[in-house]
């Protein structure tokens, strides 16, 4: 059998067409595959720049929690320096108030002069230098006392005052002695 010149042009032309149709297929799905590659590797860049920011903020997060606890250690170091402190100066109060409570009566009924000494330091420790008495308070207690605080001796001038319809004294330090 034999073909016409008419019928191998056009099997020609098919053939054309259909690798015509194939290369632009596949120019379509280079460009479509180019496009999806780019597209990953711009999300992936993405997700990398958000992953490298989100380290650098746990990284932060993690050095501001190490500064915090630190903070918080000399916090609490401090706290406890600050209790110790409050416990001792309250002791001290404790004993201050119970030596005034002590000899108040005793220096308004006439005491000795070392006990009114430490009278008069004792009411000079106090907030405000003085102490409510519940009479007026005797002459005796008019006069300078020499009293020694960790081998110094300090002279306290004791006075008498009527406050708001109450005897008080104040103590005053007026100098250090030999």
């Amino acid at each position: 059998m034999m073909y016409s010149q008419e019928e191998y042009d056009q099997v020609r032309r098919q053939t054309m067409q259909i690798e015509s149709e194939k290369r632009a297929v596949l120019r379509l799905a280079l460009i479509v595959v180019s496009l999806l590659l780019v597209t990953a590797l711009l999300v992936l860049s993405a997700v990398w720049v958000h992953y490298r920011s989100r380290e650098g903020i746990a990284e932060a997060a993690e050095a501001k929690a190490g500064q915090a606890e630190a903070a918080l250690a000399q916090t609490r170091t401090e706290l406890d320096q600050k209790k110790q402190e409050l416990d001792r100066l309250t002791n001290v109060t404790t004993k201050r108030n119970e030596t005034i409570e002590r000899l108040t009566p005793r220096v308004v009924a006439h005491t000795s002069a070392a006990e009114m000494a430490q009278f008069a330091h004792a009411v000079y420790e106090t907030p405000g230098h003085m102490v409510e008495v519940p009479k007026v308070p005797p002459n005796e207690l008019l006069k300078r006392f020499k009293y020694t605080v960790n081998g110094q001796t300090r002279i306290y001038q004791v006075i008498p005052g009527f406050l708001d319809g109450k005897w008080v004294v104040y103590s005053n330090l007026v100098g250090y002695g030999k």
